[in-house]
């Protein structure tokens, strides 16, 4: 169903489809996407769930089986654009943990999240300090930005998107 939904149901992959006030821009279709009717994107609703280097985010997406069309990291814009700053703290998405502290993102409720940094397909013109590749991820606790080497395993995951025709 491609209208915005508004009751709480589940979909045959698990995915919760409520939709909460606020948040009607966003569709999730039974298919896993998540729609944005603002910006046009499609968006995978789960990430790759784990953490992966740049190189191993953008193979993840490119091969995604999932709905019809090419996948892709999302530039820092289309991550931003998931970025909700005034979302009250009870309403954050479970988004990983470290430790004993449980992580919670300010995004749209029906996203899965397995950890709150995604990488974006957004690069640095000039290296880093060693001379490294560097690639831009976002944090989607906060919506900051960070400049991370290419090759950086640690928190990094694949949120993958795709546009709309």
């Amino acid at each position: 169903m491609n209208a915005p939904m508004r009751a709480e149901t589940a979909d045959p992959q698990g995915i919760s489809t409520a939709v909460k006030p606020g948040e009607e821009r966003w569709r999730l279709d039974a298919d896993g996407t998540l729609k944005d009717d603002v910006t046009h994107l499609q968006w995978a609703a789960r990430d790759n769930g784990e953490d992966v280097d740049w190189r191993g985010a953008q193979a993840y997406c490119a091969g995604l089986q999932l709905a019809d069309g090419a996948w892709e990291l999302p530039t820092v814009e289309d991550l931003t654009s998931l970025y909700m700053r005034d979302k009250d703290k009870e309403d954050v998405v479970p988004c990983g943990h470290h430790e004993k502290t449980k992580f919670g993102c300010k995004v749209p409720a029906a996203l899965q999240l397995s950890g709150p940094w995604f990488w974006s397909r957004t690069r640095l013109e000039s290296s880093g300090e060693h001379g490294e590749e560097r690639a831009v991820d976002v944090n989607l606790i906060d919506g900051r930005k960070h400049p991370f080497a290419t090759a950086n395993k640690v928190h990094g995951r694949a949120l993958c998107v795709q546009r709309q025709g």
